[in-house]
């Protein structure tokens, strides 16, 4: 296995990023899916991705977003029946 295959099956940083840089990349990814395809309040979902306070999670999604989670919420809303 080459060592780039074997860094990337075992979670490891991709060359030129770091691994924080990745965590916080599919974090994010994930906390958009879940703004997108649920109706669960923003309070909530800041919580189970380990923001102390709404307030801080709804600042930290629009610097890196460009847009607050209601927002986005409202721009990107799934339709029944599609994918996320």
């Amino acid at each position: 296995m080459a060592r780039g295959q074997w860094s990337t099956a075992n979670g490891c940083a991709l060359p030129g990023t770091s691994s924080p840089t990745n965590t916080t990349s599919n974090r994010r990814s994930a906390d958009r899916r879940s703004i997108k395809g649920s109706d669960r309040p923003i309070e909530r979902i800041a919580a189970a991705a380990g923001f102390g306070t709404a307030a801080n999670f709804r600042a930290v999604f629009r610097r890196e977003v460009g847009l607050p989670p209601a927002a986005y919420r409202r721009s990107h809303r799934l339709e029944p029946g599609t994918a996320a």
